[in-house]
């Protein structure tokens, strides 16, 4: 997720932006063979290296830097900080910059033995060369590859080949012949697979992952790369010198197969409906700007003639100390963790950053509109270009964003309320020289893309007069303090926001007095800022439905596989991993003892839990009782927002909550109901209040529920075209259960349209006739909040027993069985399901951990190595064996595939083999065995969590905590296990086999080898067409 928009979204609105966000995210992945120019260590094959310093304060793990000393010994003399500050709000920062300009950006917090660490470079696709976009982005992705002494066996060798792979590129790239392009490719491909006999692939993530380090990631955006690693505490410096070799030298090995990938990725843009509205809108607001002529992911003809070179030159210019940062938060002493730093980034120089300089931008006199197509519904989406972030806009825009929404009483939230749209968001896109501010909603049944648009400037207008409550500012500011106090509880939030404040180049302090600033501004203030500053026509974007003329579509290159040196390592390697800190000791729970428990006056449970560590509550009522029960159960979620009770018409009830800080939220899976409200502790009392009246007084008025209605059909009808929905909801549910599934098992046409609001009322109330469970979290005793609770239950007589559970049985696969369902993409995605037991099984559980850390997720995974890096057969892959919720169902395996439909034939077969016959690496298995035990070790279980963990467990048959048994079932296992459990339990196994995309560019004769062939069509996936659900429509 975008970390701007992370620091700029209130308390409840924080998951539903990172939809809107568009980083290009490289899990784990790299090639590298760059070297920073100029001087000493010619035994390295370095010409220059670079100085780093000393400075702790920034988040996601992106420096390469090349340095003078090499990283691998301490340096005799220690860099000299040039600032240093501290701050408490609104949870402890400690900056520091080197003499090197290395920003340095600490968060100590003890709440578990892990450390988020984020390495930052400032530099992203706005840096990248006009005839080379994509290069800051699978630049990100070589430096995962390694360097002179990380990932290879020889490097005096190995360096050879990869100059001559250097010099071919630079020839293929000024050609614009094609066959002498072919030619050069085919030479290319050979001198890659004899340079590929010297590396050890992704021995970087080998490493971290065995010295328990998890969530290894980078992603591109605009005007940053970041590096990310979760690692245990004790791991801190070794993890700095593994750091600091990758960052002093580049080496660009794979590097065909890894661009093959990053092709694979482009085409995975193709698809993607918002990116082509984003990059529309940027187009037209920034027309000179690389914001408008660049894309992260950049040009498909850039990726197919790329320049080593300039990826040269990229690192040498941008990947230098003080263009960086280093964010970490977690358990370590910020002494120890900065005399760290500086000892093996001391020797990093600072060198001369390219200004980046602009035209600026003009503003648009008059609105411009432009078409986008593609496979998803429509929806239209408006974007106003406005002053970049810095000190002087961020509090306004904070204000602005939560105005426009915030969940609950936003000018965007209302539209929604008032069932004008089907749906509607508002965020903004946060750079240096200019950000935007994007508004956007989906059209209802029957309502024109031209009325979307005139309901979302409608919006715009009130937002610009000022037209919206003057108590709506104080409630704004409420909320921001409840998201402060959630942010500062995560590792991963604090890291973020150090990030992005690196990245804009402002100081902590604007954060440290984040509140003062906000409580200055006023309504008048922020009306007048946004006629000063958001006054200039905008870009409106209509998204329609159908095929997008400007896809770029490629045959696939010839790629020799390439050797996978798995049972190697570099000498660095064996250094780093011979490290022995001091052991974390596990710390296991007892986790029902944790939980105080007490009955109820009618006769229900509360569990309570105190909550030590702020002033937050949330208190949550839970049944046994999902749609797989009642169906209309499932159409809580959708009423909530409609509600008014005996004291509150619908805005009062909203406005009310608002104003608290309160919130009620509803979740409904097939087997449970939970109904919640949170806060902070001192409205505990009142929010119970008007939970008890949402329970036994709500209702609907008529036409809000016709409206739901109205929705529902019309969210079915786009479920059709969005190709995520049919793959993992549709199609996964179709091959596990048959056309009678969980995903189909819903209210039909019928009984939708017969549901009135006496049934939706007596729905609500009678609630509390089922038997439920109650949950507390908060910073009041159990007593304070039994008296509490006891006010709903004073009013509920628990009466009534739970529906019977429709049950759904899996199907096993006897042959395997080919489904084929047509859809137009680029991409056709490739999935593999098996049932490989009954019930819920621990030990098959431990060795499904095992097998999936070493076989099939990862980037060092062996389904990674030889699906992607081998042979490029697409940027996302993986195996997993899953387990089971509860113990009576079953475990399963998945494999999956997005790839281009000309490397269908042979990926197949590939990845059947890899399944039935999986390579054994003895020393890979054993680094798999100790990252998830390491993790284990380091991994703390609090909070509320607690409670979740042992209902979990729980309902897989267990009490107690389930690592402590993972880890001492792991411990004892042998690699011999893991190969029984492969021979036993994967291998030969038949598979329901999914092929979705274009269906006539494959052929089927050749697939139907594979197993039987049946031809779905979205319809049978659905249990409906969109015929059905017209002629629904058409009785409301």
């Amino acid at each position: 997720m975008q970390t701007c928009l992370l620091f700029l979204s209130n308390a409840r609105t924080q998951r539903n932006i990172s939809n809107q966000c568009f980083p290009s995210v490289s899990l784990k992945i790299s090639q590298a063979a760059l070297e920073k120019s100029a001087s000493n260590l010619e035994d390295f094959g370095i010409k220059k290296q670079k100085k780093v310093s000393k400075k702790f304060e920034a988040f996601f793990l992106n420096l390469y830097l090349p340095y003078l000393v090499s990283p691998c010994t301490k340096t005799s003399k220690m860099t000299k900080i040039a600032q240093r500050k501290t701050y408490q709000s609104p949870f402890p920062v400690h900056t520091y910059t080197l003499d090197n300009g290395l920003q340095v950006m600490l968060s100590p917090n003890k709440l578990e033995p892990r450390i988020q660490t984020n390495i930052v470079v400032k530099a992203g696709s706005k840096h990248d060369p006009d005839d080379c976009t994509g290069l800051a982005h699978y630049f990100e992705h070589m430096m995962f590859k390694g360097s002179s002494k990380l990932g290879t066996i020889n490097w005096e060798e190995e360096s050879k080949l990869l100059q001559e792979i250097e010099a071919l590129y630079e020839a293929h790239r000024q050609t614009q012949d094609p066959a002498e392009r072919k030619a050069l490719y085919q030479k290319i491909d050979q001198l890659s697979n004899k340079a590929a006999s010297f590396a050890v692939p992704n021995e970087y993530d080998k490493i971290v992952s065995e010295i328990g380090a998890k969530d290894t990631n980078a992603y591109t955006w605009v005007e940053q790369t970041v590096y990310l690693n979760n690692i245990p505490s004790n791991q801190l410096a070794n993890w700095l010198k593994l750091e600091a070799e990758r960052f002093r030298h580049v080496a660009l090995r794979l590097f065909h197969t890894e661009l093959e990938t990053v092709y694979e990725e482009f085409n995975i843009t193709q698809d993607s409906d918002p990116r082509k509205v984003n990059k529309a809108i940027n187009e037209i607001l920034f027309p000179t700007h690389p914001y408008g002529t660049h894309t992260t992911i950049g040009r498909g003809e850039d990726l197919k003639a790329p320049s080593q070179s300039a990826i040269q030159a990229f690192f040498s210019q941008y990947y230098v100390p003080n263009n960086m940062a280093i964010c970490l938060s977690g358990d370590f002493e910020v002494e120890e963790a900065l005399e760290a730093i500086e000892t093996y980034w001391g020797g990093f120089q600072a060198a001369e950053v390219p200004a980046f300089e602009f035209t600026e931008q003009p503003n648009l006199d008059q609105a411009v509109t432009k078409e986008v197509y593609g496979q998803n519904a429509p929806f239209v989406e408006i974007a106003w270009k406005i002053p970049g972030s810095n000190a002087q806009t961020l509090p306004y825009y904070e204000f602005i964003t939560s105005i426009l929404q915030n969940a609950q009483v936003g000018l965007i939230d209302w539209i929604k309320r008032e069932q004008k749209v089907l749906t509607a968001n508002a965020y903004m896109y946060m750079f240096k020289d200019y950000s935007s501010l994007r508004i956007s909603a989906q059209p209802i049944q029957g309502q024109s893309l031209e009325a979307v648009k005139d309901i979302l400037l409608d919006v715009f207008d009130k937002l610009k007069n000022g037209a919206y409550p003057d108590w709506i500012i104080e409630g704004i500011i409420k909320d921001i303090k409840l998201s402060m106090i959630n942010q500062a509880d995560s590792n991963s939030d604090r890291s973020n926001i150090m990030t992005q404040f690196a990245i804009w180049d402002v100081d902590w302090e604007h954060m440290d007095n984040r509140m003062q600033r906000l409580e200055q501004i006023t309504k008048e203030d922020i009306t007048q800022f946004i006629r000063e500053h958001i006054s200039a026509a905008p870009a409106i974007i209509y998204k329609k439905q159908g095929d997008d003329p400007s896809v770029l579509k490629m045959e696939k290159p010839h790629i020799t596989p390439l050797p996978m040196n798995k049972e190697t390592q570099s000498d660095f390697a064996s250094e780093i991993l011979s490290y022995q800190p001091d052991v974390i000791p596990t710390h296991f729970l007892d986790l029902k003892s944790s939980i105080e428990a007490i009955d109820l006056n009618n006769g229900c449970t509360l569990h309570y839990q105190t909550n030590q560590y702020n002033d937050l509550f949330k208190t949550t009522l839970h049944w046994e009782l999902g749609k797989s029960n009642k169906k209309e159960v499932a159409l809580l979620g959708a009423i909530m927002n409609y509600m008014f009770t005996t004291n509150y018409n619908q805005e009062e009830l909203q406005n009310k909550l608002f104003q608290k800080g309160l919130y009620i939220s509803s979740k409904c899976s097939e087997e449970t109901l939970m109904v919640s409200i949170q806060g902070l502790s001192d409205t505990f009392e009142e929010a119970i209040l008007i939970l008890k009246e949402v329970l036994t007084t709500a209702s609907i008025d008529e036409q809000a529920l016709s409206n739901i209605k109205r929705d529902i059909f019309q969210s079915r009808i786009n479920a059709l075209t969005n190709k995520q929905v049919i793959l993992r909801n549709g199609l996964m549910n179709y091959i596990k259960f048959g056309p009678d599934n969980p995903f189909t098992d819903r209210l039909d046409t019928a009984q939708l349209i017969d549901i009135d609001v006496q049934a939706i009322e007596a729905l609500i109330h009678q609630l509390l006739e089922y038997p439920f469970t109650c949950y507390c979290y908060g910073s009041f005793s159990l007593e304070e909040c039994k008296n509490q609770i006891q006010q709903i239950t004073d009013a509920s007589h628990v009466h009534r027993a739970i529906p019977t559970l429709k049950e759904f049985v899996q199907a096993p696969v006897q042959q395997n069985q080919i489904f084929t369902l047509d859809f137009p993409m680029v991409q056709t995605d490739i999935l593999f399901q098996a049932k490989i037991n009954e019930t819920f099984d621990l030990d098959l559980y431990v060795l499904s951990e095992w097998y999936n850390q070493y076989f099939g997720y990862g980037l060092s995974s062996i389904m990674f190595q030889e699906i992607r890096e081998a042979k490029a057969y697409g940027y996302a892959t993986y195996a997993y064996a899953s387990s089971p919720g509860k113990k009576n169902q079953a475990h399963n395996l998945t494999a999956y595939l997005g790839t281009q439909p000309d490397k269908v034939n042979t990926a197949i077969p590939d990845i059947l083999e890899l399944l039935n016959n999986m390579p054994v690496v003895p020393n890979q298995m054993e680094q798999a065995r100790q990252s998830i035990l390491k993790n284990i070790e380091s991994s703390r279980i609090n909070k509320s969590n607690i409670y979740w963990t042992w209902l979990k467990n729980n309902k897989l048959g267990y009490d107690e905590d389930v690592r402590a048994l993972t880890y001492e079932k792991l411990k004892a296992a042998t690699q011999q296990d893991l190969i029984n459990f492969h021979q036993e339990v994967i291998k030969n196994k038949a598979y329901n086999i999914v092929l979705m995309g274009p269906i006539d560019q494959l052929d089927l004769d050749y697939i139907a080898t594979f197993g039987t062939i049946q031809k779905l069509s979205v319809e049978d996936v659905f249990g409906y067409s969109e015929e059905d659900i017209k002629q629904a429509l058409a009785k409301l």
